[in-house]
């Protein structure tokens, strides 16, 4: 479903609701991906559903990686970690789960190499101190919208392109940043001009008729507020002064 028919579907509830006030789509857009990435935080299934949840992964390959210091991560203290290969741009805003951000899969482009995830330079460092450890196994890590992958001594080539699978909040977004690193391919087909209420909306199926219940509700909480009591300080009013009060203003 496209940004627009979710965002349509929202507006005929509204004015079901005889919400006359003009809400931009921008806003609403807005709320749709606030909400989801709330729902995504706190859904207790979130682990079971939301990876068997194909349509809502978006890909980027060939994703440009450049050499940093292990000291940017604080990694100085792994006499075994030689560097650290970093996204070249941070990425476009991925939707986290109670575990982080739900990235489905980083490979290496021929898919030669799956890396795994360790969560925090300070898991990673544990996973070196094991005294079994299997050296075949590769991992990433992800800090501040920026995709690290350490490179041990001696233990692998460095990957100067990645592809990596995550749930992007926004696909627009996502084929800006594109266009940014240089690997959209569809940028320079003549036809290729979509605007951003026409990409695929990033919702989980099993999530979406709670995410437009969640907005609508909020909406009319905002814009169907009760009448305010034109007698504020009678609300305990137990002998009917309301009722005189009345009877002076007509008089």
């Amino acid at each position: 479903m496209t940004v627009r028919a979710f965002l349509s579907k929202i507006d005929a509830k509204i004015k079901a609701l005889n919400i006359d006030d003009w809400i931009s789509s921008k806003f609403l857009y807005n709320e749709v991906k606030s909400i989801t990435s709330d729902f995504l935080k706190k859904d207790n299934s979130n682990s079971r559903l939301v990876y068997k949840n194909n349509a809502s992964f978006t890909e980027i390959e060939g994703l440009p990686m450049v050499r940093v210091s292990v000291t940017e991560c604080d990694l100085g203290d792994v006499f075994n970690c030689n560097y650290l290969m970093r996204s070249k741009e941070p990425l476009p805003a991925i939707y986290t789960s109670k575990f982080g951000p739900i990235i489905n899969q980083v490979a290496s482009i021929n898919f030669g190499t799956i890396y795994q995830d360790a969560f925090t330079p300070r898991q990673w460092k544990a996973i070196q101190k094991r005294e079994f450890i299997n050296k075949d196994i590769k991992y990433f890590f992800f800090i501040g919208n920026q995709l690290y992958i350490p490179i041990m001594k001696g233990s692998e080539v460095s990957p100067e392109e990645i592809r990596i699978s995550a749930m992007f909040k926004d696909r627009w977004e996502v084929d800006q940043y594109k266009q940014l690193v240089g690997v959209c391919e569809e940028c320079n087909k003549n036809d290729y001009c979509k605007k951003l209420l026409d990409y695929e909306i990033v919702i989980p199926d099993y999530l979406e008729n709670d995410i437009e219940g969640k907005l609508v509700m909020d909406l009319a909480n905002v814009y169907l507020k009760v009448i305010p009591d034109e007698y504020p300080n009678l609300s305990g009013d137990k002998n009917n002064q309301r009722d005189l009060q009345d009877r002076k203003l007509q008089s």
